[in-house]
């Protein structure tokens, strides 16, 4: 919220009010004056956001810019994280489409497994109170993975997510590789800052801000920037983490310079709590009193804040600017998605992360297994199980080097081997499988997600697969034959 302008000269008794009138919101400045009268201030984050968008929704944020083309400023810190940042927002953009892309292979691949775990349920059904063997074997020939993935109606499903994805991604013109050879976005907004951008601060001034920052306005939470005080987000210097308190000195400074009556509109959709007083819901409402008064304090100037979402709003209100409904709407679907963590994204991350410190060896033990196909990985990597074991397996047989940290051996793997020669399986519900074990071909008894993935697997994996645990067998039981 901002406030009004007080005389130059305090009235009587009111003494209070003026020199508090940040933290009055009913004391408030005049919208419209900001809009036509004030400095625009640009944070990196605005700029950012244009390579989020699609190029309709571009064009109405850079025409409502347009119309204050003459009055806007863009700080040299803010500039420079622009610069810095704009290439991993495309990147970005582009992989969420790649995630959701592998997560509809992956459903699909977990949704044919899943059905292959429920034919060897009832395999294991027949097996136990009819002994049918041809029962059994007829199962087997008619439920396997790529006849599920090769009726037309799942075949549709798929192809039907996938087009949806494609349109979507379509609508982005803006690809990484394009930044390189030449940007056309960064063009035009070159070409509307023009020279408005700030000198970058001294060195022996930068680093006395730094340490004001880090040593003192952070601690006692004085805002702007305390929120990134414990780093993360590419913050891990206190240089970077002074990054917002920077910006805003350049703001204060910059204000010290304008005509009467200073009145600053800054644009930012950063909406941490260092910046904004906000609603009991977290939505912004102004700038914290703190900046409000700083700024009237240090420079005699006005402060007013809005998102990128509220100032074309006020620029279709004030500036006659004609914002297209789809554009809005796009643009505080991406304000809330900076927000808010992707849910599918976010589930694949949890889905993973207990195998992320492992995914350089898990790498190179597909790589030495010989397991390089896409579909194949697609299998192996939706059963969590798997990955122990292969770890295990790959290690105990010196395909590669075991890290410090791996565990000795797997029970799945050690059981799975020793079960070559045993005339009862390891758990109840394992069945025999035929494995290639020494010199010859052994019945082995194999856990249900295992003897599903060898089932799911092209011909050439299954093979490869079967042989691989077979060697294991061997090695575990002390056979000299183990190739």
């Amino acid at each position: 919220m901002v406030h009004e302008d007080t005389s130059a000269e305090s009235s009587p008794g009111r003494q209070l009010i003026e020199r508090f009138h940040a933290w009055l919101p009913s004391v408030q400045a005049e919208q419209e004056r900001f809009y036509t009268k004030g400095l625009v201030v640009l944070d990196a984050n605005v700029l950012l956001t244009l390579y989020d968008v699609t190029s309709e929704s571009r064009d109405a944020v850079l025409g409502a810019l347009e119309k204050v083309s003459d009055r806007i400023w863009l700080p040299h810190q803010a500039g420079l994280e622009f610069i810095r940042n704009r290439r991993s927002r495309v990147e970005s953009r582009r992989n969420q489409f790649a995630t959701v892309k592998q997560n509809i292979d992956r459903k699909f691949t977990e949704a044919s497994q899943s059905l292959l775990r429920i034919r060897v349920q009832v395999q294991q059904f027949i097996e136990k109170h009819s002994g049918d063997e041809q029962a059994r074997r007829n199962l087997e020939d008619v439920i396997t993975r790529n006849n599920i993935l090769d009726l037309d109606v799942v075949q549709e499903w798929k192809q039907a997510l996938l087009d949806e994805v494609k349109r979507l991604q379509d609508a982005y013109d803006l690809d990484p590789n394009q930044l390189d050879d030449g940007d056309p976005l960064l063009d035009r907004i070159a070409a509307l800052i023009g020279n408005s951008i700030g000198d970058p601060l001294p060195h022996e001034s930068l680093s006395s801000l730094v340490d004001a920052a880090v040593g003192f306005r952070f601690p006692n939470q004085i805002p702007p920037g305390f929120s990134d005080a414990e780093g993360g987000n590419n913050k891990e210097t206190d240089l970077r983490r002074a990054g917002d308190y920077l910006i805003w000195e350049e703001v204060v400074r910059k204000a010290l310079t304008l005509p009467e009556p200073r009145l600053v509109l800054l644009v930012t959709d950063d909406v941490k709590d260092d910046w904004w007083a906000k609603d009991r819901r977290g939505t912004p409402l102004h700038a914290l009193p703190e900046l409000s008064d700083e700024l009237w304090h240090r420079a005699s100037a006005r402060l007013r804040m809005e998102t990128t979402q509220r100032f074309l709003d006020g620029a279709s209100t004030y500036l006659g600017v004609s914002l297209p409904n789809e554009a809005v709407a796009e643009l505080v679907r991406v304000s809330t998605e900076q927000i808010e963590s992707d849910p599918e994204t976010e589930s694949s991350s949890v889905e993973e992360a207990d195998r992320g410190t492992a995914k350089p060896w898990l790498d190179k033990a597909f790589a030495v297994c010989g397991f390089e196909h896409t579909e194949t990985k697609n299998a192996l990597n939706a059963e969590h199980q798997f990955a122990e074991w292969l770890l295990t397996v790959t290690a105990d047989l010196g395909l590669r080097s075991r890290a410090p940290e791996e565990p000795v051996s797997n029970a799945h793997a050690t059981s799975i081997a020793q079960g070559a020669r045993d005339s009862q399986p390891p758990v109840p519900d394992w069945h025999l499988v035929r494995m290639p074990v020494g010199s010859g071909i052994r019945y082995v008894w194999t856990a249900p997600w295992l003897l599903m993935l060898i089932d799911a697997l092209p011909s050439y994996d299954d093979a490869r697969l079967r042989k691989l645990a077979g060697r294991h067998a061997a090695y575990i039981n002390g056979s000299d034959e183990i190739s």
